[in-house]
């Protein structure tokens, strides 16, 4: 029987508990059964011994019965590398002082993997209904599953509770790697971990669930896990100084295909590239680690990440701290070529269920955590970023949350290039975070790396996003590639732009691709955005002009917004829409319930836009979608609370009039509605009005942007081109002429 490695039993609390009296540099005391590394050598080691010595010692350690390893303060210049064996349980404890180092920088220092214990092809995949596994169905006999069953090209006995990784040579879709599909011989292949739900012997095999992937098609494979384990306490890395001149993208400690490790306190102070890899492995667990200056070095492949979650399953991070390196931790889908054997299948298939807890990073040229495309089901929760800057291929986000079904709960970043940065198709998630000081976007919503055409899709929920000393937008939706668009929704979300300078500022939200947008309880604040007064002083600041708070650059974006509340401050807001095209005829926004607050009234410009309370380009918006209602307070002066200030209540509707039409009134229940009729069509007579539809004393204001002659047949008047009118519904429902200009 094998025996269960230190740390077996343990808990959360339990293993923190260990690791920190593990690895105390006082009173460190080892567990009884821990023999130091020596014990498995003729020689005495210790600093000095060679490379040699220490993994023919390793060897001696990994081929015992004992359990536990120590090793005692030296550097380990070694390249390791071990085949673990099925059932392997093993814990090396590094006293205060171990460490990994890089003399040479040719191979991972540390590297154990598993191989499959059989690869058999695939056959059939196909998916039941109807499947009972529970083992007494006597006692349930209500459990029954929808389940995935393959058929096998040799029959195998298998048991219920096997694992398995299930491959094919098929591409990952939303693949990072190898260009446009089908090119590239590096490849993200297809993959999954799955686990037997029934004991069969023959060529049929029942899993617990269906599958998560589908299109395996090419070379099918089911390979038979090995389970094997090895848990790490404590440890660090460092390298010697010319070994930084070789390029290679060597980790310091690589495990592939291990289930259920366990890495407590590792500490790397400096790493050339990643400090660990970990491929296809199942249930990691890595808690308090700590990542110092890692190099970034592009020429070199020198990429300094913590973590690498590759094609893992329920992955868990708590607790990383990191300075100077690109990312703490990392995940996505490793590349490789078709048909490889061995300890190579465990690269198929995505990161799932990463799990990110806790932490802190600072001062890297990206983001500390980060998902890539392919990523399934990660979450960060309770993590503060501050200080990130822009290093190579990087837009120095806070948070880079890519692929689907992400999670980015309870987050804080403070003095980041970028604040958090959504690139997910499918059910991207940003909830309670704080992301403030931004040096250019706080929330911005971007296609990720895959090479095919995806709509990015987000929600952000309770959240708050700004900007310092910066004339970037917070929110900023950009251009979508391969001519996909851009969705997703915003609750409770504030979008603030503050300075502590003199401040250009132009807008607050823009939109480079197309997309829907459902969007509920959004405040725009710019009170602290050139700031009459600082810590106690007068700044001698004046408010910024010319702010937009919704710029399209591109048509085709629907925004439906209920509950907005701008609060300009000193700042003065030109045009509430507006956009670079000439015309945006089919992008549609509605707004409800607006309210309005700054020292001046919102700035509309002369001609047809005169009275145009929101200051909305009509001549931008011709497709007659654009409805805005709401209050605006205002007054100079700025002291809202004696008198002077100005409270309006307004609504306006813009109609785009190419044919005789009944002007749409239905459903807008302001005492005041504007219409603007544009086209150039030229005369245009109205069939009459919806009195049905409107109330006793509400005015109605035609403007008329046309280049014809509006005529209305009841009550008989004629509005010319750039005229305005304005009708009451009296109380016998006739609409009376009350002004014109």
């Amino acid at each position: 029987m094998t025996t269960p490695p230190l740390t077996e039993g343990l808990g959360r609390r339990g293993l923190l508990a260990a690791g920190a009296g593990l690895l105390a540099t006082a009173g460190l005391t080892l567990p009884a059964n821990a023999k130091p590394l020596s014990a498995y050598s003729k020689n005495d080691l210790g600093p000095g011994s060679t490379p040699a010595e220490i993994e023919a010692a390793l060897d001696a350690f990994f081929d015992s019965a004992e359990p536990v390893l120590s090793i005692p303060p030296m550097n380990l210049p070694i390249s390791y590398e071990r085949q673990l064996a099925h059932g392997t349980r093993k814990a090396i404890i590094f006293e205060p002082g171990a460490q990994f180092y890089f003399d040479t920088f040719t191979a991972p220092a540390f590297m154990l993997y598993t191989e499959p214990l059989w690869t058999v092809a695939v056959t059939g995949i196909t998916q039941v209904d109807n499947i009972n596994l529970v083992d007494d169905p006597a006692h349930d006999p209500a459990s029954f599953n929808t389940v995935a069953r393959v058929t096998l090209s040799t029959a195998q006995t298998v048991r219920k509770g096997d694992r398995f990784r299930l491959i094919s040579d098929d591409e990952v879709y939303e693949s990072l790697h190898g260009g446009t599909p089908p090119g590239g011989a590096k490849r993200a292949r297809l993959g999954e971990v799955v686990t037997a739900g029934l004991d069969s012997t023959g060529t049929t095999v029942t899993f617990t669930s269906p599958l998560k992937e589908t299109g395996y098609q090419t070379n099918v494979r089911l390979c038979r896990l090995a389970d094997a384990r090895v848990d790490l306490i404590g440890g660090g890395c460092d390298y010697n100084d010319p070994a930084a001149a070789t390029n290679g993208i060597h980790p310091v400690v690589q495990l592939e295909g291990l289930t259920g490790c366990r890495i407590v306190g590792f500490s790397s102070q400096r790493s050339i590239a990643s400090v660990f890899y970990l491929i296809g492995c199942i249930d990691t667990q890595v808690i308090a680690p700590t990542f110092r200056n890692g190099r970034l070095e592009v020429s070199l492949n020198h990429f300094s990440y913590g973590i690498e979650d590759w094609s893992g399953l329920g992955t868990t991070v708590i607790g990383p701290n990191s300075l100077n390196v690109r990312h703490a931790v990392d995940s996505g889908t490793y590349a490789q070529e078709a048909n490889l054997p061995g300890r190579r299948t465990h690269r198929h298939g995505r990161t799932r269920g990463l799990t990110v807890s806790g932490g802190t990073g600072s001062a890297g040229p990206n983001s500390p955590t980060s998902t890539h495309d392919e990523a399934d089901g990660a979450t960060v929760t309770g993590y503060t970023v501050f200080d990130i800057y822009q290093g190579a291929s990087s837009a120095g986000p806070a948070f880079t949350m890519r692929g689907k079904n992400t999670s980015l709960t309870g987050c804080h970043a403070a003095n980041t290039r970028v604040g958090v940065y959504l690139a997910t198709y499918l059910n991207g998630s940003v909830k309670d975070c704080d992301i403030v000081d931004c040096q250019t976007r706080a929330l911005m919503f971007a296609s990720g790396n895959w090479q095919v055409p995806l709509d990015t899709h987000g929600v952000v929920k309770g959240s708050r996003f700004s900007v310092l000393n910066s004339d970037s937008p917070v929110w900023y939706v950009n251009t979508a590639a391969y001519g996909a668009s851009m969705h997703g929704e915003l609750e409770d979300v504030v979008l603030a732009a503050r300075s502590t300078r003199q401040q250009v500022y132009s807008r607050v939200a823009q939109f480079l691709a197309p997309g829907n947008w459902r969007i509920r309880d959004l405040t725009i604040d710019l009170r602290d955005l050139n700031p009459a007064t600082l810590n106690g002083a007068s700044t001698g600041f004046t408010g910024a002009t010319g702010i937009v708070p919704f710029y399209f650059q591109v048509d085709g974006v629907n925004l439906d917004i209920e509950n907005l509340t701008i609060l300009a401050g000193r700042n003065s807001i030109t045009r509430l829409l507006d956009g670079a095209p000439a015309t945006l005829p089919n992008t549609s926004v509605r707004i409800r319930n607006l309210y309005y607050e700054g020292d001046a009234a919102i700035t509309s410009g002369g001609g047809l836009s005169a009275g145009n309370k929101f200051g909305i380009n009509w001549s931008k918006f011709t497709s007659g979608r654009v409805s805005v209602s709401g209050r605006r307070l205002w007054g100079t002066g700025g002291d809202k609370l004696h008198g002077r200030t100005n409270d309006e209540y307004t609504k306006f509707f813009a109609q785009n009039a190419v044919a005789a039409v009944v002007p749409d009134l239905h459903g807008l229940d302001d005492d005041h509605v504007t219409l603007r009729f544009g086209g150039t069509a030229g005369d245009l007579t109205l069939a009459g009005w919806p009195t049905t539809a409107m109330r006793s004393a509400q005015r109605v204001t035609i403007m008329n942007g046309s280049n014809g002659v509006i005529t209305f047949p009841f009550p008989a008047y004629s509005i010319p081109a750039g005229g305005t009118a304005t009708f009451v519904l009296s109380d016998n429902r006739n609409p009376l002429l009350e002004s014109t200009s």
